[in-house]
């Protein structure tokens, strides 16, 4: 079965789905729904025997938006780090050496244009950062 209404509103789509008899709606075995309370709600409702199922596309967008938080504080983290290195250096007159990684970029570099990278399969990540951890697809964090 498959239904597209117009309506929002919790309500104006129960009305909607009411229309189908108790016994068709209890036939329903799941149901694919984005992450709205008011479409969780009117499943719940409605179709009281389903399983819920939310979208991949709203799943993926929040991990992306955590890698993405996460990956700009530890950006931050790096500057700081970065920071406190030259004005310690400076107080013992050295020149400050920023900490390289295998492929010649300092962590605060690679976290600068790793945005994309966060998205990639496991298999394209590997050649070019060889120390990541994943959780497949999804890459989570790099030593």
């Amino acid at each position: 079965m498959f239904a597209s209404i117009k309506d929002t509103k919790a309500n104006e789509i129960i009305a909607v789905l009411e229309k189908l008899s108790k016994s068709k709606r209890l036939q329903v075995k799941e149901v694919t729904l984005d992450m709205a309370k008011n479409m969780e709600f009117t499943v719940k409702k409605s179709f009281t025997k389903c399983t819920l199922i939310t979208d991949r596309f709203d799943v993926v967008k929040l991990a992306m938006e955590a890698l993405q938080h996460i990956r700009i504080n530890l950006r931050w983290q790096e500057l700081d780090k970065e920071n406190k290195a030259i004005e310690k250096a400076k107080k013992q007159g050295v020149k400050c050496e920023p900490t390289e990684i295998e492929n010649d970029d300092s962590p605060k570099q690679l976290l600068a244009k790793c945005r994309y990278i966060l998205a990639k399969k496991k298999a394209g990540i590997r050649s070019i950062v060889p120390s990541c951890h994943y959780i497949h697809p999804v890459f989570i964090n790099c030593e």
